[in-house]
C-alpha cells in the first residue's frame, strides 16, 4: 500500500536554452504619424547678373522756347585798323601797325614786327671732382633767345637760387656745352649752383643742383688743382717721384686756340733738348733766354699768369706724351692737330718735336711752323 506523498522538492536549476527559433513574419506597417512643425527660413541667395540694357525709348516732345538772354557786349575799337585776338579767356586788342610792318605770332600773341628777344634757355650739368676747396661742373646753352649769348658759366652760393650777383665762373660765349671750375670753396660746406647765360634780353638760368665739399683735398687726374687741371700724377720710375708726396703735371684751364712757332727758327742754336719729365721748365727757360723774336709758344707759356700762378712752361717731349696719353679725362674741347713740345732736335737745329693730339704720335717740324701749344706747371 502506498504511503502518503511527501512535500514537493525545491525547484531544479534551469535547463540549457534551446536553439533560437526562426524569425516570425514582418508585421503590417503602422499608420503615419502627424506632420512636424515647419523649420526656419533659409538665407537669401546671391543676386543674379545684370540683365542687358533695354532699347532707347522714344524722344520726348520739344520743350517750350526759353526767354531771351541778356544782350552781349563786344570791345569797341578805338582806332582804325585795330584788331582783337582771343587769349583763351578774353578778347584783347591789337593796336594798328605801321605801313609795311608784318604781324608775327610770338608765343600765341600777335605782335607787329619780329618777336622780342628772350633770355637764353639752358641746363645745368652735374658736379664732379668734388674736393675740399674746388669742384668741376658745367652746363649747356640750348637756345639763345633770339640774340647772341655774350657770357655763360656757373653761379654758386651757400644759399639756394644763386645768381650772377653771387660767385660766378665765365666760360665762353654762344650755344653749346661748356665746362666750369668752382674754386675758393670752403671744406665741409653745402653749395647750390646753376648754369647761367646772358644775352641782350637779360640772364637765363638752368636748373639748380647742390653738392657738399669734402674735408680734405684728394688730387685726381682730370680735376682742378692749384691753378689748372691735373694731367698726370708721377708714378714709380718717373723722375721726381716721391712715394710720400704726390707730384705731377697740371695743364692750363684755357682751351688751346692760338697757333705759334717754336722759337729761334733761324738762329741755328742747338738748345732745349731735354726730353724727360721735369725738363719742360728747363727747356722753356733756355728757349726764352736764347730767342730774340716774340709771340712764340715757349714765351707765351712763360708769360702766362693764370688763376694766381705764373710758373707755366711749354711741356717737354715726355711730359707732352703723358698729357696726350691721359687727355680723355681733362682735355674737353681741345682742337685736334700738332702741339709743340719744348724739346728741340739734338742734331737738326731748325726742327723741334711735335705731339699730335689726340692720337699721340710724334713728328718733327720746322721751328717756324705754326702749331698749337698748351701751358703746364708742376705740383
Amino acid at each position: 500500500m502506498n504511503g502518503v506523498p511527501g512535500p514537493a522538492g525545491p525547484q531544479g536549476p534551469a535547463g540549457v536554452p534551446g536553439v533560437q527559433g526562426p524569425a516570425g513574419p514582418q508585421g503590417p506597417a503602422g499608420q503615419n504619424g502627424a506632420n512636424g512643425a515647419p523649420g526656419p527660413a533659409g538665407q537669401d541667395g546671391a543676386v543674379g547678373p545684370q540683365g542687358p540694357e533695354g532699347p532707347q525709348g522714344p524722344a520726348g516732345p520739344e520743350g517750350p522756347q526759353g526767354p531771351p538772354g541778356a544782350s552781349g557786349t563786344f570791345i569797341q575799337g578805338s582806332a582804325p585798323g585795330q584788331m582783337l585776338y582771343w587769349d583763351g579767356s578774353a578778347w584783347l586788342p591789337v593796336q594798328p601797325g605801321s605801313t609795311g610792318l608784318i604781324l608775327t605770332f610770338c608765343d600765341g600773341v600777335p605782335t607787329w614786327g619780329p618777336c622780342p628777344n628772350k633770355v637764353p634757355v639752358l641746363t645745368t650739368k652735374a658736379i664732379s671732382c668734388v674736393n675740399a676747396v674746388s669742384s668741376t661742373g658745367g652746363g649747356e646753352v640750348l637756345l639763345d633767345g633770339g640774340s647772341a649769348v655774350i657770357a655763360r658759366g656757373l653761379c654758386w652760393s651757400t644759399n639756394p637760387q644763386p645768381t650772377i650777383a653771387d660767385n660766378v665762373s665765365t666760360d665762353g660765349t654762344g650755344l653749346g656745352v661748356f665746362a666750369s671750375i668752382l674754386n675758393n670753396l670752403q671744406p665741409n660746406t653745402t653749395y647750390y649752383f646753376r648754369a647761367y647765360a646772358t644775352n641782350s634780353a637779360g640772364t637765363g638760368y638752368g636748373n639748380e643742383l647742390s653738392f657738399s665739399t669734402t674735408a680734405d683735398t684728394v688730387v685726381q687726374v682730370g680735376c682742378y688743382y692749384r691753378g689748372g687741371i691735373v694731367a698726370y700724377i708721377l708714378q714709380e720710375g718717373d723722375p721726381g717721384y716721391d712715394p710720400n708726396v704726390q707730384h705731377g703735371l697740371i695743364v692750363s684751364t684755357e682751351i688751346p686756340s692760338t697757333l705759334a712757332g717754336w722759337g729761334c727758327a733761324i738762329s741755328g742754336l742747338n738748345i732745349a733738348t731735354n726730353v724727360e719729365i721735369g725738363g719742360g721748365a728747363i727747356n722753356t727757360l733756355e728757349i726764352v733766354s736764347a730767342c730774340s723774336e716774340t709771340g712764340y709758344a715757349a714765351q707765351r707759356c712763360a708769360d702766362l699768369v693764370l688763376n694766381g700762378y705764373d710758373d707755366w712752361f711749354l711741356p717737354s717731349y715726355n711730359e707732352m706724351d703723358k698729357i696726350v696719353q691721359y687727355h680723355a679725362t681733362f682735355s674737353g674741347a681741345w682742337p685736334g692737330g700738332g702741339y709743340w713740345t719744348s724739346t728741340g732736335h739734338p742734331i737738326s737745329t731748325d726742327e723741334a718735336f711735335v705731339r699730335v693730339f689726340p692720337w699721340g704720335n710724334s713728328q718733327l717740324h720746322n721751328k717756324g711752323a705754326l702749331m698749337y701749344f698748351v701751358s703746364a706747371r708742376y705740383f
